[in-house]
């Protein structure tokens, strides 16, 4: 796939590609489970979105999950992104986790496109080259297309 731009794709993990779970078992597909109680269900389309990414430029997974339990999540979706931003990155805002656009990215990038259920917890996004795309919070359900959804308007930038 040819580019005409420099991209980085941000994904998020928990509710965007994943659910984790602490229920004996949900509708979608098991990933894996992470201990004795949580389950990780893959949410449908997580494996080609991450393809796709992979094919449109540069991927960083930053999560305000635990590094261990984004590496087990990564490898169980054979993702293997330019760099991983856990919890320990991100800024704790009135007992919340925010994420922010580093400085070095809006000046190594053309376009920085953020894939994250929580859009709230940006900061630093108010930039021409930052676009986010918000899929629908996903919950477990065997049904979801949400991240169809995402792939079609990615391919649609293209």
């Amino acid at each position: 796939m040819e580019r005409n731009f420099n991209l980085l794709i941000i994904l998020d993990l928990d509710n965007t590609l994943i659910y984790g779970s602490f229920a004996s078992s949900e509708m979608a597909e098991l990933l894996f489970q992470y201990n004795n109680y949580l389950k990780i269900y893959e949410r449908p389309f997580a494996r080609e979105l991450v393809e796709l990414c992979g094919q449109m430029g540069d991927v960083i997974v930053y999560t305000s999950a635990l590094r261990d339990y984004a590496k087990g999540i990564c490898s169980g979706l054979n993702m293997k992104p330019k760099e991983l931003l856990s919890r320990k990155h991100c800024r704790i805002h009135k007992g919340r986790y925010h994420k922010n656009i580093r400085e070095e990215w809006l000046k190594a990038y053309d376009r920085i496109m953020i894939i994250d259920d929580s859009p709230d917890i940006w900061e630093n996004v108010d930039n021409e080259k930052v676009m986010m795309i918000v899929p629908d919070e996903f919950k477990g359900q065997s049904g979801d297309i949400g991240l169809k959804m995402v792939i079609e308007r990615l391919l649609h930038l293209q």
